[in-house]
């Protein structure tokens, strides 16, 4: 049970989130209910546009809340708990996460107060309780007033739970937030029963601030005090120069939710009434919840991307968001006909970058399709591996007899890539009872490439685009470039076959060698070009000058390629240069040749 909850990315945070979430779904429902008992539908219209206007806090907060759980990972990067629940260890790190307390508590205090001076006396005048500067509605205006006080204390709750979360405390997070939200949506319901009214509001927002308040102050009151009180005259974090840049995006982004979200009840309560703002806050409150509990996977891991971004570990980062998104997008809960593994490296660049990631990130991906093969053994399995898992001598075309041949006593980086995909399919043949296809792609192209990439191909294309001279090497190399319309085939014909576990090699018509290319550009695009020696490639799977393959299996299934390699080329060529680009200043393109 445990290893499955691991494969669904159910750790202890995500468990107390997924349980505080789930709480939410089903009391959310319940307070429902229990607000269309006890409010007539003219106060249901206030309850819910209440929630909505006091939500414009979010102009206060501007993101600050969530910037700080990133800040607060990185500097966690070199620092550690202690057994006195303080921190300790890089003291320009601890001084830098004081000066984020500092400045957290600084913000709040303006933002608590800009509040009160002027959301408390806008919401009296926008619900009508206030005219003339004489209180009509004292149902209204005074918890009204109660609700903006108690929320503008509750920014310093938050802001100080926000520090925990980036310091790495997010299950213990997520348990105070559970006991917020039981306690508080009680009290709602227990103030609705005993005739309470918007009184609830403030009821659970009271709550809030005293479960939050309470918590913190039993198990991180050192924490705070070590960090508050601590001396030292090394320089802390700049809001101007660190922070802000990052802030002002999350800021964008929350007050643009607002006015996508939030903005219906008060339009709706000035245009229609309360009794129409009260049916779309019901409405909005139900799919909030349903929100809430599928972006648990990825919130509770935000410390984690902190601490991998501060620590430059990008292919773990993508690797890690992307698992998260599946998990919370319920990959596992769905019934599929076919899944594609599409996950691996665009260029050669970012392979080198990836360095030995590739293992891990292949492996977790093609994991979690196993598993869910084991539970759903009808559904196709297509697997985009690479020609690379033969190894990295072509010094001829592959056939299929061809071994793969890999220098287990002398390994580099180069052969990593390839490595990780032969791994993965000596996986997919160990189960001969799944239905798994691996695709050994050679090299493809299309109109959609990234002609930013170092591949030849590409920097033929851009010396074309930007009117420049390309620098090549001599080497005499032959490549298979696979059109997107033979791969649609390819895999269409695969998924339409009977069921088997086996392997095939992508292939065209006919492969090009280098210099037909050359020439083929040349002649229809007019490419300049001149070969050189001096020349430094990016080279990310080894050097194959004949790089594709005579194994023709695939034309077991009812594959029959429509397209040379030339003749994809040419097409899909003229289609991107037909799209304007920015034009450098370099006279000069300077191309190396690689596997795709």
């Amino acid at each position: 049970m445990k290893r499955f909850a691991l494969r669904l990315g159910i750790d202890r945070a995500v468990f107390f989130t997924l349980l505080g979430r789930g709480w939410n779904v089903g009391a959310g429902l319940l307070t429902i209910a229990v607000i269309a008992r006890f409010l007539s539908p003219e106060l249901q219209g206030y309850y819910y546009t209440f929630n909505s206007v006091i939500a414009l806090q979010i102009f206060a907060e501007l993101g600050l809340n969530f910037a700080i759980v990133q800040f607060a990972s990185h500097e966690m990067a070199e620092l550690a708990w202690q057994p006195d629940a303080t921190v300790s260890g890089n003291p320009n790190a601890k001084r830098r996460l004081q000066s984020l307390l500092h400045f957290a508590y600084s913000w709040f205090g303006g933002a608590a107060l800009l509040m009160i001076a002027l959301l408390m006396p806008a919401g009296l005048y926008f619900f009508g309780a206030v005219k003339g500067g004489v209180i009509t509605l004292p149902n209204i205006a005074i918890p009204w007033s109660l609700l903006v006080v108690l929320t503008a204390f509750n920014l310093f709750i938050t802001a100080s739970a926000a520090l925990l979360e980036g310091c790495g405390k997010v299950a213990k997070i997520a348990v105070m937030r559970l006991w917020q939200s039981i306690l508080a949506m009680t009290t709602v319901c227990i103030t609705l029963a005993l005739g309470g009214k918007l009184y609830a509001l403030v009821a659970s927002s009271l709550m809030m601030a005293l479960i939050g308040f309470g918590w913190l102050l039993v198990n991180h009151r050192k924490f705070f005090k070590d960090l508050i009180g601590h001396r030292t005259a090394l320089p802390g974090m700049s809001w101007r120069t660190e922070i802000w840049p990052f802030q002002w995006r999350i800021a964008i982004s929350w007050m643009s939710g607002y006015l996508i979200f939030q903005l219906f009840n008060p339009l709706l309560f000035k245009t229609h009434g309360s009794i129409a703002a009260g049916q779309m806050g019901m409405s909005l409150q139900i799919i909030g919840a349903m929100n809430g509990v599928a972006m648990v996977w990825i919130t509770t891991k935000a410390p984690t991307y902190g601490q991998l971004i501060a620590s430059k570990q990008f292919a773990k980062l993508n690797a890690l968001f992307a698992r998260g998104l599946l998990q919370s997008s319920g990959f596992a809960n769905h019934e599929f006909d076919a899944i594609i593994n599409f996950v691996g490296v665009g260029n050669p660049a970012q392979a080198i970058a990836m360095g030995n990631s590739i293992f891990d990130i292949t492996l977790r991906f093609d994991e979690m399709v196993l598993d869910y093969l084991q539970t759903h053994p009808n559904c196709r399995y297509l697997f985009l591996s690479s020609g690379a898992a033969y190894g990295s001598s072509f010094n001829e075309p592959v056939n299929r007899d061809a071994p793969a041949i890999v220098a287990i006593n002398n390994l580099v980086p180069q052969d990593w890539y390839g490595v990780a995909k032969l791994h993965a399919e000596c996986r997919h043949r160990s189960y001969p009872e799944l239905p798994i296809i691996d695709i050994r792609v050679f090299n493809y192209f299309s109109r959609t490439q990234d002609i930013s990439a170092r591949f030849l191909i590409t920097d033929i294309l851009r010396a074309i685009r930007d009117k420049k001279v390309l620098k090549t090497s001599p080497d005499y190399i032959v490549r298979d470039f696979l059109h997107p319309t033979d791969f649609y085939q390819l895999v269409s014909v695969l998924l339409s076959v009977p069921a088997t576990n086996t392997a095939v090699d992508c292939y065209t018509k006919a492969p090009i060698d280098k210099p037909n290319l050359l020439a083929a550009m040349q002649e229809k695009f007019g490419l300049q070009y001149k070969t050189t020696k001096a020349i430094t490639s990016v080279n990310a799977t080894g050097c194959k000058p004949h790089y594709y393959s005579l194994n023709t299996n695939a034309a077991d299934f009812g594959y029959q390629p429509n397209l040379t390699s030339l003749e994809g080329i040419l097409d899909d060529a003229e289609k991107i240069l037909a799209t304007p680009a920015i034009v450098f200043d370099s006279k000069e393109v300077i191309s190396s040749w690689m596997g795709k």
